[in-house]
């Protein structure tokens, strides 16, 4: 049902997506309504918990299916074995109501011998004779005395872990119920003729009943497949954490812009120049190219970062982004607008002493807090030291003049912000941005989270051009065709035909 909760969100989506509009999406050219669309969602959803729990679940089967045909072929195997006799007597036939009536009698004799077989007199006789260690109870429950219908023949059974001992213990069995049938007939009990004939004596049987290791295997394989499957989905239900683009989009109804993968570098001493070179740097050029279609005519000259929950990787893609715009020969400010937790300055290994928080203290030129970096077009403003009124800083005039002082001297100011369920911070500064992405971290950042945090963005002033899945371990997906019809923007860009020429992306690979 986590497919059809998600299959809700989208259908509950912003006024702003292609569902609520009716657009559908385009794939090999043809637009696909929305009601395609949801069963296209659903199918993709379930082939990709499907892949990442295969593994468990094919490993899980296999094992038990293993365990249990060791376990069956060490048991010790049970022999059925069996007889038939036949009821004789009832009666002598006449007229046709005569013979009714020694149907009827005939019937009713094969039963009455069918009781006798498992009555405690029988078989302690039959304990006795064969000095069986099982008293009557026991032997009762093991032998099985079965009237064929419409006929005068019944079928005694047995099973015993030893055929040959079953086949003695059965044959036996008749032979008493003959033996103390004679002794009626003898003493005038019972009329002339009436007994019971072998039809087929007991045999030991060569072939096991129980139990059968290949089909247990085969059952219990399959059987813990199911229940593997039951169980991942289960946990994935509870947990309800989103994995995968279509679970992004579906639950917010916005764009994912770019999938990063595992970013080598981050966090480490080379910092940024590890990132740059890296194998991600062409997911972020693909970023770069993707962010600039999804704005249109209309340049993203504030675009402000931010996610649902700290710890997503806000910082690292801020950075990322700006150095491939800075790349691309833009001139780009990057601004670290987390006095929490700051992490720009780290990266680029410049001080903290002096940056937006000194600005907004203080009436200097919004250039002189600018900071080289060792990327060329690329300038860092610090987060500077933590004050004791942040929020009342970032609400007050003072924030938009420092931002569109930066406008006026770059292409493009990039913001990294807390994440906006932490702080207030992200959606103040919200309000002073023209556009903002939303970071989201692969199976950490939770679906409800997500929704409110886009949902809180989207009430600001800043237009929401997408997201960024981080920390994927699937970058695979090639956005073609669903990408592009994802923004009305994209559809109308002829720059969206050429999207996978992006230096250093393939179409076909993220990250």
């Amino acid at each position: 049902m986590r497919w059809h909760r998600l299959r809700r969100r989208w259908a509950g989506a912003t006024d702003d997506s292609p569902v609520a509009k009716g657009e559908g999406f385009v794939t090999s050219g043809r637009r696909r309504s929305p009601g395609e669309e949801h069963k296209g969602l659903d199918a993709k959803l379930l082939a990709q918990f499907l892949r990442r729990w295969a593994s468990v679940i094919s490993l899980g089967a296999i094992g038990v299916g293993v365990l249990t045909l060791v376990v069956s072929l060490v048991i010790t195997p049970i022999y059925e074995v069996s007889t038939s006799i036949l009821v004789t007597g009832g009666g002598v036939s006449g007229t046709s109501r005569s013979s009714y009536d020694y149907l009827m009698a005939s019937q009713q004799l094969t039963r009455t011998y069918a009781e006798l077989l498992r009555k405690r007199p029988l078989l302690e006789e039959v304990i006795a004779r064969l000095q069986l260690p099982t008293p009557p109870e026991k032997l009762f429950n093991r032998v099985k005395v079965q009237p064929v219908p419409q006929s005068q023949i019944i079928v005694i059974s047995i099973r015993d872990a030893n055929a040959e001992s079953a086949a003695t213990i059965i044959n036996e069995i008749v032979t008493v119920l003959i033996e103390q049938n004679r002794e009626l007939i003898a003493t005038g009990s019972i009329p002339v003729g009436q007994g019971v004939l072998v039809v087929e004596p007991a045999a030991p049987s060569a072939t096991p009943v129980s139990p059968s290791p290949l089909r247990n295997a085969v059952l219990a394989a399959v059987l813990s497949a199911f229940l593997i499957t039951g169980a991942a989905y289960i946990k994935e239900a509870l947990e309800d954490k989103v994995k995968s683009v279509e679970e992004a989009e579906a639950t917010t109804g916005a764009a994912v812009l770019g999938v990063i993968g595992q970013v080598a570098g981050a966090g480490r001493p080379e910092g940024v120049a590890s990132i740059a070179a890296g194998r991600s740097s062409a997911a972020y050029r693909l970023l770069q190219t993707r962010v600039e279609i999804a704005a249109g005519g209309d340049p993203a000259q504030a675009l402000l970062l931010t996610s649902s929950g700290p710890l997503d990787g806000t910082s690292t893609t801020a950075a990322s982004l700006a150095v491939a715009l800075a790349q691309s020969g833009k001139r780009v400010i990057l601004v670290d607008a987390n006095p929490r937790r700051p992490a720009l300055h780290a990266l680029f290994h410049l001080s903290n002493s002096r940056g937006l928080t000194t600005a907004l203290q203080e009436s200097a030129s919004a250039i002189s807090y600018l900071t080289s970096t060792s990327v060329g077009d690329l300038w860092l403003v610090p987060s500077g030291p933590l004050p004791s009124r942040l929020t009342e800083l970032l609400r007050a005039p003072r924030m938009a003049a420092l931002i569109a002082e930066w406008k006026e001297q770059s292409d493009i100011v990039l913001l990294d912000t807390p994440a906006l369920l932490a702080a207030s911070d992200a959606a103040l500064l919200a309000q002073v941005c023209d556009t903002a992405l939303l970071v989201v971290r692969a199976e950490t950042t939770g679906a409800e989270s997500l929704k409110t945090a886009h949902d809180l963005l989207a009430q600001s002033k800043a237009r929401v051009l997408g997201m960024v899945l981080n920390r994927s371990r699937s970058t695979r997906k090639a956005f073609t065709g669903e990408f592009y019809a994802a923004s009305p923007a994209l559809k109308s860009s002829p720059q969206a035909l050429k999207l996978g020429e992006a230096p250093g992306a393939s179409s076909t690979h993220v990250g």
